[in-house]
């Protein structure tokens, strides 16, 4: 038996990685083969772990490594650069990571279950179809009670909501947002408004109208990100469905090459 435990999970603060270690232990999905894979895996990642840490804290041992690469630079400079390097590259590929934990599905609900949230409507001026969310849906699966909605959290009592987002490849270009108006179409059906904001600008459509800075959005929760190396801040919306990304909804994804286009033509 290891001296240390395999895992060990922290009720006050944890990441989406242990809750995904946690569910091949739930009494409904038991699997003892699955859960001796998962502590055999959870133990050579620390072992990889461990010995990565001792190798970049060794700036030393990392030239022998480098081979060729800073060859022209004496041994105290190349030592002296090496650390800032590592901590670069470090930055980078834990951004890249937290991007692809984001897009993963830790609480599974089934693509059908999903669809059920809302219904879709074609839109011919846009050439495609847009998410229309059942609030009273929502409110039922956001883990938050109702005096906890708020911008950052989600809303599923809001008049905001995220309609379609717009990627161009792996990159999210824009947000199309939905507003409830108290008055109905020809269908029976709240009207609705539509707006756009490319990524780059949610932040000023947020602060700029007070009453989605108030109430929020029915089925997104607005976030930011710090980029550790130049402090930068950049912000975006994400699904307030815990373990569920905006990507695992069916049809809300629209992919878009020509995003700044199709921006300019029809909301600027």
């Amino acid at each position: 038996m290891d001296i240390e435990p395999f895992f060990t999970f922290d009720l006050l603060e944890y990441s989406i990685y242990d809750l995904e270690i946690l569910t091949v232990f739930v009494r409904d999905s038991y699997n003892y083969r699955e859960m001796r894979l998962a502590a055999r895996e959870s133990r050579v990642t620390n072992e990889i772990s461990n010995f990565l840490y001792d190798l970049v804290s060794n700036p030393d041992a990392m030239i022998d490594i480098l081979g060729a690469i800073g060859n022209d630079m004496n041994k105290e400079t190349l030592s002296r650069i090496i650390p800032t390097a590592i901590e670069r590259a470090i930055i980078q590929k834990g951004e890249e990571l937290e991007e692809e934990r984001d897009d993963q599905v830790v609480l599974k609900y089934s693509e059908q279950q999903l669809a059920n949230l809302g219904h879709y409507k074609q839109v011919d001026a846009l050439s495609h179809n847009i998410f229309i969310p059942d609030k009273t849906k929502f409110d039922a699966l956001v883990r938050a009670g109702q005096e906890e909605y708020s911008v950052e959290k989600g809303n599923p009592l809001s008049d905001f909501f995220i309609t379609k987002v717009y990627k161009d490849g792996k990159n999210i270009k824009g947000y199309l947002i939905g507003h409830f108006k108290e008055t109905l179409d020809e269908d029976g059906e709240r009207d609705i408004t539509l707006y756009c904001s490319p990524i780059t600008n949610i932040e000023k459509f947020v602060r700029e109208n007070p009453i989605v800075m108030e109430s929020g959005f029915i089925n997104a929760r607005f976030q930011s990100r710090t980029n550790r190396k130049t402090d930068i801040v950049s912000y975006y919306l994400q699904s307030n469905i815990s373990g569920i990304s905006f990507t695992n909804f069916p049809n809300l994804i629209h992919e878009m090459n020509e995003f700044d286009e199709f921006y300019n033509e029809f909301f600027v």
